[in-house]
């Protein structure tokens, strides 16, 4: 109930579609989760982390050229997180 009501507040945005997208993870419900965090990161196109969820998510369904993008977007955004970095780089390979 609380990811609803931070749904509109611009600040929260962000923070309360990743929440929602894990509950979708959680319920089998990837695709649901997919276009939560895509929403999410186009909300704050400067966090890294998010672009990273983005391109994981997107990884596991399948998409490997898309999330190398995105992880490399993640990569760019937070140069010194090495997880970051260790993803992008595995699938790069």
């Amino acid at each position: 109930a609380e990811y609803r009501v931070a749904l509109d507040m611009p600040s929260l945005r962000a923070r309360a579609l990743l929440g929602l997208a894990r509950l979708d993870i959680d319920g089998g419900r990837p695709q649901a989760a997919l276009a939560r965090l895509r929403e999410a990161a186009a909300t704050d196109r400067t966090d890294a982390r998010l672009q990273a969820d983005v391109g994981y998510q997107t990884y596991l369904l399948g998409d490997v050229p898309r999330a190398i993008d995105h992880l490399a977007l993640a990569a760019r955004l937070a140069p010194s997180d090495a997880q970051v970095w260790g993803l992008h780089g595995a699938l790069l390979l």
